[in-house]
């Protein structure tokens, strides 16, 4: 058996007047834990509503799967219908909010445990670590070969679609995963999604984490690097685990006159095993 705990937390970048990222985390009927991140485009207009609308949505879609027993062992294929539910009910409710078309341009990461998996699909770009029972830890940074990014958004709008796919017609979905010190690049064909998934018994602690985890400067804008293993450095696994570490980093780098510019968001898993009490 496993006790599992979920936090988030997300906070504005340096650079920002407005937090455009969003996170959130909970366990579906207690079935169904879950961690969901948004961040939005900084240059679409109230995106930061939208990354918010998205991410209910998404957690809609995914009780609506709990609810009717969809099938989410073929990960892949469940991706796809769901980025495709997703972005028709949050097109819906933006507007009923008459709220700007851009206003949805943001990436969408989910995961959640079911049936004995961990289940990572990521909608754009973003970060997520894992740190196994063996104390291996990946970092796994996704991002597109263009630097632009590909939105659910843009399906709901054929002309901005065409024209993403006529510019960045070259453009591949890269994964860098680094293992402790070695790093691979694999780059994918085209897609507006990717999925991960894993046996839950491998996997210790899990983040999902936007593309802010990797914009901490200095005051002289110095790119600053921060090893993945200081972000699941955890002391307590209790309560506000991820919120606790992130705000000692925080504190720790501001210190030295150190912050991220981007926004950041962040969720995580702490998956325990636990006797159930039952013996031979």
């Amino acid at each position: 058996m496993y006790q599992i705990n979920s936090d988030y937390l997300y906070r504005i970048g340096s650079s920002h007047s407005v937090c455009q990222d969003y996170c959130i985390s909970g366990n579906l009927r207690q079935m169904m834990p879950y961690i969901i991140i948004a961040d939005g485009c900084s240059s679409s207009p109230q995106v930061d509503v939208g990354c918010r609308i998205l991410v209910h949505c998404a957690k809609w879609q995914l009780d609506v799967s709990l609810i009717y027993n969809q099938h989410t062992e073929h990960l892949d294929s469940f991706a796809d219908i769901m980025g495709d539910r997703i972005i028709k009910d949050a097109d819906i409710i933006k507007r009923n909010l008459n709220l700007h078309d851009q206003s949805l341009d943001s990436t969408l990461l989910i995961a959640f445990i079911y049936h004995g998996n961990i289940n990572i699909i990521t909608y754009g770009d973003g970060n997520f670590l894992i740190k196994r029972r063996d104390d291996i830890i990946t970092n796994t940074r996704l991002s597109y070969s263009s630097g632009a990014p590909y939105y659910l958004n843009y399906l709901t709008n054929k002309e901005r679609n065409e024209r993403y796919k006529k510019e960045f017609k070259d453009s591949v979905f890269e994964s860098e995963v680094i293992i402790n010190k070695s790093s691979t690049k694999i780059e994918y064909p085209f897609s507006h999604h990717l999925t991960y998934q894993c046996p839950i018994q491998d996997v210790e602690f899990l983040l999902l984490a936007s593309d802010g985890l990797t914009t901490w400067e200095d005051k002289f804008h110095n790119f600053i690097y921060i090893p993945p293993q200081e972000f699941l450095n955890f002391k307590n696994t209790t309560g506000e685990f991820v919120t606790r570490r992130i705000n000692r980093i925080t504190k720790d780098m501001k210190e030295r006159n150190i912050s991220h510019y981007d926004d950041l968001s962040i969720a995580g898993f702490h998956i325990q095993e636990v006797d159930n009490g039952i013996s031979d």
